[in-house]
């Protein structure tokens, strides 16, 4: 028998076929070589049993190469995890927290997660959190807002439509609102927009017109210049021009998921929003975005 196997190897070894490059095939010289070594063993008296696990094991890794075609290997690929959503998570710090005109207070941290769902190419759910507590003047105001919007292309210019709930926690207190906001680049000289919001709360209507810059320094730096103004219609007692302002700012792209901005602005109450008690006020703040 074991001069049979030496013959059948001599064979295996001067069959050119069976070394054809680029390709795998059963490797005939070394199932026979390690059927060899198995009897060798088996005659010295080794476990019978042992001896058939050996040659179990032998038999499944030889055949293992038999399944590849053509010298390549099966491509398996990891599931893909499909996120329908995506959006960004941000936190930040204002020196004062301004909103409309109106200061709610000083030295006020915040966060916010927004999130995004593309129903088509043409419709865009955006919807999400945040939340900003001023520590100083007055020191018990905290805010928290949850929103919704839905975006769409309307004629030339790009819309959205939704609803803001704001909660004060400390006061116990919340208003809602529902807004329209109509956005339109002039080429690539400058962004303008329009905001139209009906407060629920105090039956009044605020209307606010922006423009604003993106002026890219570098790869990674870009310069951002905005200015508008408001009006009030009975809205929290104004009934006028509500108040102008300016920003400057430069946001730096630290990696592909990660920014940095920081910003200067100044507020500009009018009418009867500085008849009301509201002063000029300059302004700053930074934050850290991390898309995903």
């Amino acid at each position: 028998m074991v001069e049979l196997f030496q013959s059948l190897l001599l064979e295996s070894r001067t069959n050119t076929d069976l070394k054809r490059r680029g390709t795998i095939y059963p490797n005939l010289a070394s199932f026979l070589l390690c059927i060899q070594l198995t009897f060798r063993v088996n005659n010295q008296h080794k476990s019978t049993h042992l001896n058939m696990k050996k040659l179990t094991v032998l038999l499944a890794t030889l055949a293992a190469p038999a399944i590849l075609v053509g010298g390549e290997m099966p491509v398996i690929e990891d599931p893909v995890c499909a996120v329908p959503f995506y959006g960004s998570v941000s936190a930040g710090y204002e020196t004062t927290y301004l909103f409309r005109g109106t200061d709610f207070g000083s030295d006020a941290p915040w966060t916010g997660v927004d999130l995004n769902y593309d129903f088509s190419d043409t419709l865009s759910l955006n919807f999400g959190t945040w939340y900003i507590n001023p520590t100083q003047d007055p020191a018990n105001f905290d805010e928290l807002d949850v929103y919704a919007f839905l975006n769409f292309p309307l004629w030339i210019f790009d819309a959205g439509i939704g609803a803001t709930w704001f909660y004060f926690a400390e006061a116990d207190t919340e208003a809602l609102e529902g807004a329209l906001s109509l956005g339109y680049s002039v080429g690539d000289i400058f962004d303008l927009g329009a905001l139209v919001v009906y407060d629920e709360t105090t039956a009044g209507w605020y209307y606010e017109l922006s423009a604003s810059k993106g002026i890219p320094l570098t790869d990674c730096l870009e310069l951002g210049l905005g200015a508008g103004i408001g009006y009030g219609d009975d809205y929290y007692g104004v009934s006028s021009f509500n108040h102008a302002f300016a920003t400057a700012g430069l946001s730096w792209s630290m990696t592909e998921a990660a920014t940095f901005d920081i910003y200067v602005g100044g507020n500009f109450p009018l009418e009867d929003l500085s008849d009301a008690g509201e002063d000029d006020d300059v302004h700053g703040g930074a934050s850290v975005t991390v898309s995903f």
